[in-house]
C-alpha cells in the first residue's frame, strides 16, 4: 500500500516517515508534500493508496485536500493528523470521509505499532464497506470459510496474539484461522462438539480467562463470505465491545440478528450528544448520569467516537476544575465498554472529590456548575452575575463567593478568559474578520476587544492570527 505524507512542518514529515514501522504493515511511503496543493500535484502523476495529512496547513487545509481527494481520487483513504484542539475540524473531516485521525501527541515511538495497526484495520474496514474484500483475508496460506453453519471467534482482551491456538487446534484447523479484525480471530466450519472441546481446552489453560473470550457464532450459512466477514467485524467492534463483561468468558451471537446495520451518528447527532454530556451536573446527579450511559449503550458509538467525545469533554471540564483531566485519558486502557464505565466512574469521583474540598452542599455545587455551563454556551451574550445567580437559585453574594472558590476565578474573570480563549481558537482556525470574531465572543466594539485581548495575551488579535498561521 502506497502512502503520501502531507504536513507543512518538515520535521513532522521526516519524523513520521523515519519512525513508523511501515514495512511491517505492508505500507510504503512514496512521497511527501508540504501543503494540499503540492499533494494534489503529486497525486496527478503518482499512484497512492493512503494519504496522511495535517488538518491545519497554509495554502490548502487538510479538510480542503480531503474534499478534492474524495472528488477526484475516491479510492484513496485519508487519515488526518491533528492536535486535540482541532476537534471541530476533525469532526468535519470524518463527516467528509476520512477513515481515521491521529493526534500528534500520540506520535511517540512506543505507539507506532498500535497506530499503524489501527489505520490498516480502518483501511480494510473501508474496503469492506466499498464492496472490496479486505486484503487481510488474503494473507499467504490462509483459507477462508465458504458458508459454513457454525464458527468460533477468539477475542483478545489484551494486546496479545493467540499463541495457545497452536496447542489446542488440529493442523487443519490452524490452516483456516483468519484475523477478521484487530485482535479478533475466526475459526470456521466447526461441529458443536469440536466447538465445546476447544472452549473447554482454551479456558482450562492458565492465563486465558480474563485475557481472551470465545464467541460461538451461528446463522452464517446463508451469508456470502464477504457479508459474513462484515457482520462479524461489525459485531466485534460494536456489539461485543459493549457486551463484554469481566468474568464472562463465552458469548453467543446469531448473525441473523444483525441483518440491519446500526444507524451511524450524524455530525449533528454527535454534537448534540456531546452537549448533553457537557454539563458537570452529571458528577453529582446519578439519575442524569445513568440516563446518559443508557443512551450511549443504545446508540453504540464506535471506540473512536467515544475517544473523540470524552477527550473533548475533558478539555472543556478542565476550564471548570483545577485538575489535569486529560492526563486521565492518556494513561487509560480502554479496550471495551466495561473499561469505559470504570474510567468514567473514576473521573466523576476525582471531580467530586475536588469540589467537595470547598465544603459546599451538593445543591450549591450543582448550581455553580449549571452557571458555568450557561456561561460557556453563551459567551456572545451580555452576562450579568445577578441574572445568572438568580437563574441557579443562589443569592448574589453567596453565588459570587462560591463561584470564585470553585472555579478559582471571579465571575468577570471567568467570562473574560472564556471569551479570549474562544477568540484565540477562532483567530487561528477560521478566516472570519476580527470584528466578527469580537462579536461572537461578546465584544461588539472591536477596539475594546483588541484592548482586552492585548492586555490578556500580550499581543493584538491580528498578530495572534499571523503567528497561528505560520
Amino acid at each position: 500500500m502506497k502512502v503520501l505524507i502531507v504536513d507543512d512542518d518538515r520535521l513532522v514529515r521526516k519524523g513520521i516517515i523515519s519512525l513508523m514501522p511501515w514495512e511491517e504493515f505492508g505500507l510504503h511511503v512514496v512521497g511527501e508534500a508540504e501543503n494540499g496543493n503540492k499533494a494534489l500535484q503529486f497525486l496527478e502523476n503518482n499512484a497512492v493508496d493512503l494519504v496522511m495529512t495535517d488538518i491545519v496547513m497554509p495554502t490548502m487545509s487538510g479538510v480542503d485536500l480531503l474534499r478534492a481527494i474524495r472528488q477526484h481520487y475516491p479510492h484513496i483513504c485519508v487519515v488526518m493528523l491533528t492536535f486535540y484542539q482541532d476537534f471541530e475540524l476533525v469532526q468535519e473531516a470524518l463527516r467528509l470521509g476520512a477513515i481515521d485521525y491521529i493526534a500528534k501527541v500520540e506520535l511517540e515511538k512506543d505507539n507506532m505499532h498500535d497506530i499503524l495497526s489501527r489505520i490498516v484495520r480502518r483501511v480494510n474496514d473501508s474496503a469492506v464497506h466499498s464492496d472490496v474484500v479486505p486484503s487481510v483475508f488474503h494473507s499467504a496460506g490462509l483459507a477462508v470459510p465458504q458458508g459454513s453453519e457454525r464458527a468460533l471467534l477468539f477475542a483478545a482482551l489484551t494486546p496479545e496474539w493467540p499463541d495457545f491456538l497452536g496447542e489446542i487446534l488440529s493442523a487443519e484447523q490452524q490452516q483456516v484461522v483468519v484475523e477478521i479484525d484487530s485482535g479478533i480471530w475466526l475459526l470456521p466450519d466447526l461441529s458443536a462438539q469440536d466447538e465445546e472441546d476447544i472452549i473447554t481446552s482454551m479456558f482450562d489453560r492458565p492465563g486465558c480467562p480474563g485475557k481472551w473470550a470465545a464467541i460461538r457464532v451461528s446463522g452464517i450459512r446463508d451469508n456470502s463470505r464477504k457479508r459474513m466477514y462484515k457482520l462479524l467485524a461489525d459485531y466485534s467492534s460494536l456489539h461485543f465491545f459493549y457486551e463484554y463483561r469481566p468474568g464472562r468468558n463465552v458469548y453467543d451471537v446469531d448473525l441473523d440478528m444483525f441483518k440491519e446495520e446500526l444507524p451511524q451518528l450524524s455530525e449533528k447527532e454527535l454534537y448534540q450528544l456531546q452537549e448533553r454530556w457537557l454539563s458537570l451536573e452529571l458528577v453529582f446527579d446519578e439519575d442524569h448520569f445513568r440516563k446518559l450511559i443508557e443512551e450511549l449503550e443504545r446508540l453504540k458509538p464506535s471506540a473512536a467516537k467515544l475517544e473523540s467525545i470524552f477527550y473533548w469533554l475533558l478539555v472543556q471540564w478542565e476550564s471548570c476544575v483545577h485538575l489535569d483531566l486529560t492526563a486521565l485519558f492518556e494513561t487509560a486502557q480502554l479496550r471495551c465498554w466495561a473499561d469505559w464505565l470504570l474510567w468514567l466512574d473514576m473521573v466523576r469521583k476525582k471531580i467530586r472529590h475536588a469540589f467537595l474540598g470547598v465544603h459546599y452542599s451538593e445543591e450549591v455545587m450543582a448550581g455553580i456548575l449549571r452557571a458555568v455551563d450557561y456561561i460557556n454556551r453563551n459567551l456572545s451574550l451580555e452576562l450579568k452575575l445577578t441574572e445568572v445567580a438568580e437563574d441557579v437559585h443562589i443569592s448574589r453574594s453567596h453565588f459570587s463567593e462560591c463561584f470564585r472558590n470553585m472555579t478559582g476565578k471571579t465571575f468577570n474573570e471567568y467570562i473574560r478568559d472564556g471569551r479570549i480563549g474562544y477568540s484565540q481558537l477562532l483567530l487561528t482556525q477560521t478566516n472570519e474578520p476580527i470584528y466578527r470574531i469580537a462579536e461572537k465572543c461578546g465584544y461588539p466594539d472591536e477596539k475594546y476587544f483588541s484592548k482586552v485581548f492585548r492586555k490578556k495575551v500580550g499581543i493584538l488579535p491580528s498578530e495572534a492570527r499571523r503567528r497561528g498561521q505560520v
